[in-house]
């Protein structure tokens, strides 16, 4: 699993797109594009075409852009698309490519790590000094200067949940390099896998959290977005928008066992390599139906609500052919 934090930069981008009513490629230009399902080695069956298509159109209509058109080519595994009116195509490719994989973990808690984090820092320190990066050998958490830790300043205690700390972008590389040396990792548990959060603002500043996931045995997520049903958004009676999440049956058998697990401690849902929430179980959750409440807008708990839902493909897709057409020329009628 990576450790870099992944940008939903895509998404935001595109949020503002609006859809085109009634227009054609041949008439007023766009984007026509051949895409490929598999491969030579690995050629897809119809269905296997057929649930490809939905998945894209689903992406789109996600954007706005109802025209788009998918249209599978016979005899082959390539499929036509075309959408109406949109000359820039590179975030579109973007999108449609986007390998979105949703995953479910437990995870490890501030206040287990937080006395093994201050074991690191003479280890960091060590390892600073050695490469001529101290510039105050005074300086007793050097770990700390670039990861700040999840505490209140005033007592020192660590704060509830799963987040160990922040940190600015640019300095995620150098803590994975320091967290990832073998003598650090020694004090970990071995199932402990840190995980970067998508980027989030303060004050005008991006900065992501660092989240201590618990890996199987086996390395797969204990459960993934093939279980999901269905995602949505909605509002309880004090206006709060909340994000619905329903699982198929095996899901919902799964999280139940996972939510009587760690009831008062947190689940990360990641996409991708990132996490994106880490909601808190308050209780035993049976019947596979979810409300995850947060201080989201609207739309933030839409754009959630997607990302959570969205299917893999069932094979690789990738683009073999793209094209922009023009709009077609207007001829004057005398």
């Amino acid at each position: 699993m990576s450790k870099q934090p992944f940008i939903l930069g895509i998404l935001l981008s595109l949020s503002s797109l609006m859809s085109c009513f009634h227009k054609t490629v041949d008439k007023d230009g766009g984007i026509r594009m051949t895409l490929e399902v598999g491969n030579s080695v690995s050629v897809p069956d119809s269905q296997q075409i057929t649930g490809a298509i939905g998945l894209m159109k689903a992406r789109m209509d996600y954007l706005g852009y109802k025209d788009a058109k998918f249209t599978p080519i016979e005899g082959t595994n390539h499929i036509s698309c075309e959408i109406p009116s949109v000359f820039n195509s590179s975030q579109i490719e973007k999108f449609l490519l986007s390998k979105f994989s949703v995953s479910f973990w437990e995870t490890y808690e501030n206040n287990d790590l937080l006395p093994v984090l201050l074991k690191s820092n003479k280890i960091v320190y060590n390892l600073a000094l050695r490469k001529n990066e101290i510039e105050d050998t005074s300086m007793k958490y050097p770990l700390f200067k670039l990861l700040i830790p999840n505490i209140n300043t005033n007592t020192g205690e660590p704060y509830d949940g799963a987040c160990i700390g922040n940190a600015c972008i640019k300095d995620t590389a150098r803590i994975n390099e320091y967290l990832n040396n073998p003598e650090i990792k020694l004090l970990f548990p071995k199932d402990l896998e840190f995980c970067w959060s998508i980027v989030k603002k303060k004050n005008n500043e991006g900065f992501v959290e660092l989240i201590p996931l618990k890996i199987p045995v086996d390395g797969k997520p204990l459960l993934s977005s093939s279980f999901l049903k269905k995602t949505d958004t909605n509002h309880d009676i004090y206006g709060r928008e909340f994000i619905w999440i329903e699982f198929d049956e095996k899901g919902s058998e799964i999280f139940k066992k996972m939510t009587r697990n760690n009831i008062s401690k947190t689940i990360a849902i990641t996409l991708n390599d990132s996490v994106i929430m880490y909601p808190v179980v308050q209780s035993e959750i049976s019947g596979g139906n979810i409300q995850i409440v947060g201080n989201f807008t609207l739309n933030e708990a839409k754009d959630m609500a997607f990302l959570i839902g969205i299917k893999p493909y069932p094979a690789a897709v990738s683009i073999s052919k793209i094209e922009i057409i023009p709009p077609a020329k207007k001829t004057n009628k005398n």
